[in-house]
């Protein structure tokens, strides 16, 4: 029995031995076919230097709604392409024995970076790279949330990408500060907070009843302003004064979305008529009416007897809709429908700058010179202006044209009866002058007569 149990304890420990070799054998023949395995004969024992890129052409792709890769394609590229913090897919291929890694800087907008774009660097070796901003930008970090402008990434073993991140500087901002002295108010905002460099909006110094506006304290001279390019603090105080007993004025204001085009305000004569204004909407507006409910944009106010204020209102245009407006400078008037709203890309209605009495038509502010005008296919909001000017006064001699240019055969004219007057003096200058010599000659002769006779009165005398 005892035979039998120390045969199986032999049995037992060949089948232990047997199996450690089986075992242990298999893994080491499974662990040297691998690639990163180091062969026993490597005296060195130190491994390839092998990086995954993507192939020649292949395109960098975003990962899927799981952040992962295709099957064949690894997460080794930035997403976008050379750029960003986070690696997106392409199709690769694995590199060992390289001899250089590829280290990109790349510049986020607003700023620049040095050694931009795709370095070689050796195994272990080290470059830097400095972000700069640009003007209005401020640094943020890099990709890898590095917060210095300069890095220096050393030891380098393997290719990586860094993208500079900036960011739009807060805008400074200045206040525009609008100030009504005694006799007035003003329209329009104010304070008004602004970005540094920007322009405000409009605002207008109103006079009370029985007075007029004078002037801002930087002795600008027109009721409504609108400061542009602003670099600093700002307060302007607009000055009044009584009105005489026999004055009025007359105050155009345009609310948002347009401008008054004339003069605002007018001080007249109580009684009297003001010039005509025109409430001009800005691009994509159009005028709706002023705050007495007329619906003309051109007015002009007859036998005013107090002062008054009128506003324009605008409102949005339609898209599909543009606005012609026609205003009559000084002298003439529009006769026809001004502003005409119509859709885009067709006609507008005939218009004509008609002239008042002593004025003439010259041309609209686009150089047309005919007076009857129909825009035809518009394509935008515009505004047309027609000059006009005092019609010709002097009497058609000859000397002058319909332009109230001289014409040369009038000059020509005109010195060629001056010299003929000249010359035809020339005789009578002549007769003048020998009448004064034979005077002269005559007064010489009797002269020396009297002396001779005084002379032999003394000879006989003594």
């Amino acid at each position: 029995m005892s035979n039998v149990v120390g045969a199986n304890k032999k049995v037992i420990l060949i089948a232990l031995v047997i199996g450690v070799f089986l075992f242990g054998g298999g893994y080491l023949l499974w662990r040297v076919n691998q690639e990163d395995t180091v062969a026993p004969t490597d005296s060195d024992a130190s491994e390839e230097n092998c990086v995954l890129r993507c192939l020649p052409g292949a395109i960098c792709v975003a990962r899927d709604a799981n952040d992962n890769c295709a099957e064949d394609e690894a997460g080794i590229c930035y997403f976008p392409p050379y750029g960003g913090s986070k690696t997106g897919c392409c199709a690769y291929e694995r590199i060992c024995n390289v001899t250089a890694y590829y280290i990109t800087y790349v510049a986020g907008e607003g700023g620049r970076v040095t050694n931009a774009g795709q370095n070689n660097v050796a195994p272990g070796g080290s470059i830097s790279s400095t972000a700069t901003p640009n003007t209005g930008y401020r640094f943020v970090k890099w990709s890898d949330n590095k917060t210095t402008t300069t890095r220096t990434d050393s030891n380098v073993q393997a290719d990586a990408t860094y993208t500079a991140t900036f960011e739009v500087l807060p805008a400074e901002k200045v206040t525009l500060t609008y100030i009504a002295g005694s006799g007035g108010t003003i329209t329009g905002t104010t304070p008004q907070v602004i970005d540094k460099g920007t322009s405000g909006t409009a605002v207008t110094a109103t006079p009370n009843a029985g007075y007029k506006f004078v002037k801002w304290s930087d002795n600008k001279t027109t009721a409504t302003r609108t400061d542009s390019n602003v670099q600093a603090d700002a307060t302007y105080t607009a000055t009044f004064e009584v009105l005489p007993a026999d004055k009025v004025v007359l105050t155009y204001i345009a609310g948002s979305g347009g401008t008054i085009t004339g003069t605002t305000p007018q001080v007249i004569d109580k009684g009297t008529s003001g010039t005509a204004v025109t409430a001009t909407p800005n691009a994509g507006y159009k005028f709706v009416k002023w705050s007495d409910n007329k619906t003309t944009a051109t007015r002009t106010d007859l036998n005013v007897q107090a002062d008054a204020t009128y506003t324009a209102t605008f409102e949005v245009l339609p898209a599909d809709k543009v606005v012609l407006t026609y205003i009559a400078g000084s002298g003439g008037t529009i006769t026809g429908t001004t502003p005409q709203i119509i859709d885009k890309g067709t006609s507008g209605t005939a218009v004509t700058a008609t002239p008042n009495a002593g004025y003439k038509f010259v041309k609209w502010s686009d150089n047309k010179t005919t007076a009857t005008r129909t825009d035809s296919n518009v394509q935008a909001s515009a505004t047309y202006t027609a000059t006009f000017k005092s019609a010709n006064v002097v009497p058609q001699t000859g000397i002058f044209d319909d332009t109230e240019n001289t014409v040369i055969l009038g000059v020509v004219v005109l010195i060629a009866g001056l010299e003929w007057t000249r010359i035809s003096s020339l005789p009578m200058k002549a007769y003048n002058a020998i009448s004064v010599t034979s005077s002269k000659m005559k007064e010489d002769s009797e002269r020396k007569r009297v002396q001779r006779r005084r002379s032999r009165l003394e000879k006989n005398i003594k």
